[in-house]
């Protein structure tokens, strides 16, 4: 028996997580920052492209921007969707476990493209 992984499943599954992360790092604000996440679940769980006002845009690269976890997870979600981009079934083999170990070996995960 195969165990298949689907994107829309995947990434739903990541997006819960994401949602946790959000509330832990509001937890742990302060005051004064809590305030910049107000609002922003439904922008964290979007897709880039589906973010269509420039409020929206800039409210979500304040958040960014002031939280260095939740921009990781972040870039981290876009490189999961791009698992599913590989045309060699070789390289698409080899992508999970680059996926998890990339911020073990601490390489530079970039920037978010918000």
């Amino acid at each position: 028996m195969k165990i298949v992984f689907d994107f829309f499943h995947v990434v739903s599954s990541f997006n819960k997580a994401i949602d946790k992360v959000r509330n832990r790092e509001y937890q742990k604000a302060s005051e004064v920052d809590k305030s910049v996440y107000k609002g922003t679940k439904y922008l964290l769980l979007k897709n880039h492209e589906n973010i269509k006002t420039s409020e929206q845009r800039q409210h979500l690269k304040m958040l960014l921007s002031l939280n260095k976890t939740i921009n990781t997870v972040m870039v981290l979600k876009e490189a999961l969707k791009h698992i599913w981009a590989y045309r060699y079934r070789a390289w698409a083999a080899k992508a999970p476990n680059n996926w998890c170990l990339g911020p073990i070996l601490k390489q530079p995960i970039g920037k978010c493209i918000y």
